[in-house]
C-alpha cells in the first residue's frame, strides 16, 4: 500500500473482514396491544343531562386559543340580528346622478336615481352632475 492509501485510511477486502462484528444485535419483538373501547355503565351518559342543553348551544367557529393564534373551537351560537327598521320622520328626496360619486361628510350616490335625506339633497344639488327629481319625473323614469 502506498502512503496515500494509509493517509486516507481506505479499507480493502482484507481489512473489512477484520472489522466485521460477529454478534449482531437482535431487538425484541414488540407485540401490539389493541385498545378496547370504553364501555358505559347502563344509564351513564357521556355528557351529563344537566349540561347537555348548554353543550347543544355551542357551535364550531374561529376562536382565539391560549397561544394567541386563531384556531377552531367551540363558542356560543351567534344570535340572529333583527333587521334595522328605517328611521321614521326623515323625508326622502329623489335625485338623479350622471356618475358615481362619494363625498365625505355628505354621502355617496350611484349612477341613476338615488334616495337621500332633504339635507343631503340640498348639498348634492350644488354639484353639476346631480338633478333633484319631482315625483312625476320619478314615475316617468320607472315607466309608471
Amino acid at each position: 500500500m502506498s502512503e496515500l492509501d494509509n493517509d486516507l485510511d481506505l479499507q480493502t477486502p482484507e481489512t473489512i473482514e477484520e472489522n466485521v462484528i460477529e454478534d449482531a444485535i437482535v431487538e425484541d419483538v414488540v407485540e401490539e396491544i389493541k385498545p378496547e373501547p370504553a364501555l358505559l355503565a347502563p344509564g351513564e351518559a357521556v355528557i351529563p343531562e344537566d349540561k347537555k342543553e348548554a353543550v347543544e348551544k355551542l357551535v364550531q367557529g374561529l376562536y382565539p386559543i391560549s397561544s394567541g393564534a386563531i384556531g377552531v373551537g367551540k363558542q356560543a351560537r351567534p344570535k340572529k340580528e333583527k333587521p334595522v327598521e328605517p328611521k321614521q320622520g326623515k323625508e326622502k328626496v329623489a335625485i338623479k346622478s350622471t356618475k358615481n360619486v362619494s363625498w365625505m361628510g355628505v354621502g355617496q350616490v350611484k349612477l341613476g336615481i338615488n334616495y337621500v335625506s332633504a339635507e343631503e339633497a340640498k348639498e348634492w344639488s350644488k354639484r353639476d352632475h346631480i338633478t333633484v327629481l319631482k315625483p312625476e319625473e320619478v314615475a316617468k323614469e320607472y315607466g309608471l
